[in-house]
């Protein structure tokens, strides 16, 4: 699903508080890059090597507040956390990453056991469609969950699901930005996810008051039959949703399609020869890739269903680089099916004519699986967003977030 929460971090140092301390190069621009994409071990090796270079308090007060919270060091946080909010909330940052901020002190409370023999790898039955789900246990209760790299919460779960796995709730309902729209959530807190050896205890979650369908249906459609139909059929296998924060934790996470299976390792070699294709920004996950040439940044939305439609261009991209981009005369059928993405409004879009992806030192012919969507009518970040259908289209792929690849 695309994104749910938009935790949009705001650092006003783009706007260059922190560039004259180095006109050459912002060392500590790069630190405080790499501690907000909760990069620490990344951020430690560089902080030691530069730490010389790194002149504004900011950088470095940022960098002792965040290793504390990574090394669960639980005194320096209560120590360092409400002076370093006192000081710069209001001038270098906002409410935004102070939430960020807390709610990565929530998530560093998590602990990962791999319960395998010898810390092996972790084979994982999963179904990929509609979605990619797998079956987990919520404090022994057994749930289809999601695996949604599009989700920027931890585990998103609705209220009646919370209350039937025993999530402890923190606070009451407020109404919070989700989807772009407000809807009464809270934070709360449940003891265990078991996903076949893998063991998350102590985990936060998100939970709405609503369906999670609700969120992104117009009112127009709600008297559909046809479509409300297809939506309680889609939800009956959609209980809850694990989200990239938590996602991204679990190091190097394999898909085979054809076995419908998922391998996660927490112990394999690091291949430094390559090139990294991925980052991460505000909790979301992006790919450096190309597509017919030209450099293309999109959104990685493994909860986003468009059938047989792979790859979703923006519209300022496509019109900047329409030559290289042909497309085909429209037809009446070329419209969104999917309805885990922009409420399924059935949009009509423009279908590109035979496009392809190089990713990984290889081309993917996509075919006329791409398309372009206006931006007026669907939410799209950088150039675009890959969906599903893309995956399922590689059959086998590897998301490495220790060397932040996505290997095929």
């Amino acid at each position: 699903m695309m994104k749910k929460s938009k935790y949009v971090l705001i650092l006003f140092l783009t706007f260059g508080c922190l560039t004259a301390y180095s006109q050459e190069r912002n060392y500590g621009q790069e630190l405080a890059d790499l501690l907000y994409n909760k990069r620490i071990p990344e951020a430690v090796e560089y902080y030691e090597q530069y730490k010389d270079s790194i002149s504004h308090p900011f950088a470095t007060d940022s960098y002792h507040l965040m290793t504390a919270i990574y090394f669960n060091q639980q005194d320096r946080v209560d120590v360092l956390l409400s002076p370093f909010i006192d000081k710069y909330n209001g001038s270098i940052i906002n409410d935004d990453v102070v939430n960020y901020i807390t709610e990565y002190i929530r998530l560093s409370k998590m602990q990962i056991t791999n319960e395998t023999e010898n810390g092996g790898d972790i084979h994982i039955p999963i179904l990929t469609e509609p979605l990619i789900i797998v079956n987990a246990a919520y404090n022994g209760i057994p749930l289809n969950t999601v695996f949604d790299t599009g989700c920027t919460l931890p585990i998103w779960a609705t209220k009646d699901i919370a209350e039937k796995i025993g999530v402890q709730m923190l606070e009451e309902y407020v109404p919070k930005d989700i989807n772009e729209i407000k809807i009464n959530a809270a934070n709360g807190w449940l003891d265990s996810i078991r996903v076949g050896k893998l063991l998350l205890t102590n985990v936060p979650v998100v939970v709405i008051d609503r369906g999670f369908f609700q969120l992104c249906i117009p009112d127009s459609l709600l008297s559909n039959k046809v479509i409300m139909a297809k939506i309680d059929s889609v939800s009956s296998k959609t209980e809850i949703i694990m989200g990239l924060p938590i996602i991204s934790m679990l190091h190097r996470i394999q898909f085979d399609f054809d076995k419908e299976e998922m391998i996660i390792s927490f112990n394999h070699p690091l291949n430094a020869t390559k090139n990294k294709n991925m980052f991460m920004e505000s909790n979301s996950l992006f790919l450096n890739t190309q597509i017919n040439g030209l450099d293309f940044t999109a959104f990685i939305d493994t909860g986003g269903n468009w059938g047989d439609l792979t790859v979703v261009l923006r519209d300022e991209f496509y019109q900047t680089h329409k030559g290289q981009l042909p497309s085909l005369p429209p037809k009446d059928t070329d419209r969104t099916r999917g309805c885990f993405v922009h409420g399924a409004e059935n949009d009509p879009f423009v279908r590109l004519n035979h496009s392809t992806l190089h990713l990984d030192n290889q081309f993917i012919d996509l075919r006329d699986d791409a398309v372009v969507l206006a931006d007026r009518k669907f939410y799209i970040t950088k150039d675009g967003y890959v969906t599903l259908g893309l995956l399922k289209k590689l059959k086998k792929f590897t998301f490495d977030f220790d060397a932040m690849r996505l290997n095929v």
